[in-house]
């Protein structure tokens, strides 16, 4: 019934837990599946998993052949690749409760007809620079669709595909795919929202999320700058089109929303340690690439939160 799809770059510091934590499910073997991607590793982490995987016949790895990394286009070859209904992603140096498949295949036993299942989970917090613990948005996927799209684009809710039960179905159907790129997930679980009918929250915490000095989310890059808001901005021109809102709501929606992403990397930037000259280059380039937006704001918009006030500073004082 589940494709566990795991793409992998470099990954050899935490790789063999996260397998071992899916391949000792509780689950019956033939009730799911280990699809391992190689997304062009190149430290050794390709052959720590052919180890891990050669004995077990509900696994298999396959190697991403465009030669630039992208964790996006690695998901989309696993789902492609899949075989059972239902798609979870796991990052490569997360791990899964041994019970969590489990848990997943009996609501689906027993809700047949679900598109999408939001499952909560644990930070272990190696990095000690997160405040929450735990998933906090599972109460806003309660709401009605269209509630649920505006929390979303108001950055209420964790634009995120793992700790997520997908219906392959929807993906085929709406033909969502990832793009090329980083912060390719807001894109592709806004449109899994906006098309889902049926979604069920599973309140246990059975996806462990580890969060590493490593991790994408806590680099800051030239590549993390340019590609942060592009996901918000496919959201608010895709609903544009589908002229699912007020054309004034919208855009009420989305200026909050983009001021939402960039005074987090702002704020990322200040608090970081990193060479003085660095952070001078990073914030110009922020500069540089939101200054058309922070324009474009309508003279109507009152700066009234935290957020709206940082970046009303960054772009006045820089």
């Amino acid at each position: 019934m589940i494709s566990v799809i795991v793409p992998f770059s470099n990954s050899k510091k935490y790789i063999k837990k996260s397998l071992l934590s899916i391949i000792n499910q509780s689950l019956k073997k033939d009730l799911y599946e280990l699809i391992a991607i190689n997304n062009n590793s190149y430290d050794g982490t390709t052959n720590i998993v052919k180890k891990i995987l050669k004995n077990h016949n509900n696994c298999k790895l396959l190697s991403l052949k465009s030669k630039i990394p992208s964790p996006g286009l690695a998901r989309n070859l696993g789902v492609k690749k899949a075989k059972y209904k239902y798609i979870y992603f796991i990052d490569s140096d997360d791990l899964l409760d041994r019970n969590a498949l489990l848990i997943l295949f009996n609501k689906i036993k027993f809700n047949k007809k679900v598109d999408l299942i939001c499952n909560n989970y644990k930070i272990i917090d190696l990095a000690k620079n997160l405040k929450k613990k735990n998933r906090f948005d599972l109460s806003f996927f309660t709401m009605n669709k269209k509630n649920i799209i505006e929390n979303y684009l108001n950055t209420s809710i964790i634009p995120q595909v793992v700790s997520n039960l997908i219906s392959k179905k929807i993906l085929i159907k709406n033909k969502i795919t990832f793009f090329k790129g980083i912060h390719e997930d807001i894109f592709y679980f806004f449109k899994i929202l906006f098309y889902a009918k049926n979604i069920i929250i599973e309140k246990k915490k059975i996806y462990k999320k580890i969060n590493n000095k490593d991790s994408l989310v806590n680099k800051i890059t030239k590549h993390n700058i340019k590609y942060c808001a592009l996901g918000y901005d496919k959201c608010y021109n895709f609903l544009k089109k589908e002229n699912f809102l007020s054309k004034t709501r919208l855009l009420k929606l989305h200026i909050y929303g983009k001021i939402g992403v960039i005074s987090a990397l702002i704020l990322k930037i200040k608090k970081t340690k990193m060479l003085v000259n660095y952070k001078k280059k990073l914030n110009n380039l922020i500069y540089k690439t939101f200054l058309k937006f922070y324009i474009s704001i309508p003279k109507s918009y009152k700066f009234k939160t935290r957020k709206d006030l940082i970046i009303k500073n960054f772009f006045s004082k820089i």
